[in-house]
C-alpha cells in the first residue's frame, strides 16, 4: 500500500504543479501580452488558445482532484473524517472543485468569446478574464494552504 499512496502522491503533485503552473503563465505572461496585440491578432490568438488550453488543463484538473481524492482514501482518511486532517482533506476537495470550475467554466468559456468578440463585448471578456484570473490565484493559494496543513497532519 506504500507503493500505492507515494505513487499517487507523485501523480498528484506532478499535476498540481502543471495546472498551477499553466495558470500562472497564462496570468502573468500570456494574458497581458494579449492586450497589446491588434484586434485581428488577439481574435486570432485567444481562438487558438482556447482550442489548446481547455482540452489540456481541464483533464488534468480533475485528474489532480481525482488523484487527491483516492491518495487520501489509500492513506485511511475514511477512518477518520472528523480528525482535522479529514475536515481539511474534505475542504480541499471542495476548494478544488470550486478551482476547476472558475477555471473550466468561467475562464475556458470567456476565452472561447474572446476568439470571436470585438468592441466592448471583446472589452469586457477581457476584463472578466482578468477577474477570474485573480480568483483562481486566490483559490491555488487557499488549495496550497490546505495542502500544506495536510501535510502536517491538519
Amino acid at each position: 500500500m506504500f507503493w500505492l499512496t507515494a505513487l499517487l502522491q507523485w501523480l498528484h503533485v506532478l499535476g498540481g504543479i502543471f495546472w498551477f503552473g499553466s495558470s500562472l503563465m497564462t496570468n502573468f505572461v500570456l494574458v497581458p501580452i494579449l492586450a497589446g496585440l491588434a484586434p485581428d491578432s488577439q481574435r486570432a490568438w485567444a481562438a487558438a488558445f482556447a482550442k489548446r488550453y481547455g482540452p489540456i488543463v481541464g483533464p488534468i484538473g480533475g485528474l489532480v482532484i481525482l488523484l487527491g481524492i483516492v491518495r487520501g482514501i489509500t492513506g485511511g482518511v475514511l477512518g477518520s473524517l472528523g480528525s482535522p486532517y479529514g475536515l481539511t482533506w474534505i475542504a480541499a476537495i471542495v476548494v478544488g472543485v470550486a478551482l476547476a470550475g472558475v477555471g473550466g467554466g468561467l475562464i475556458a468559456r470567456t476565452v472561447e468569446k474572446l476568439g470571436t468578440a470585438s468592441g466592448q463585448l471583446w472589452d469586457e471578456s477581457y476584463g472578466r478574464i482578468k477577474t477570474f484570473g485573480r480568483v483562481e490565484l486566490a483559490l491555488f493559494a487557499v488549495t496550497f494552504t490546505l495542502m500544506i496543513t495536510m501535510r502536517f497532519g491538519y
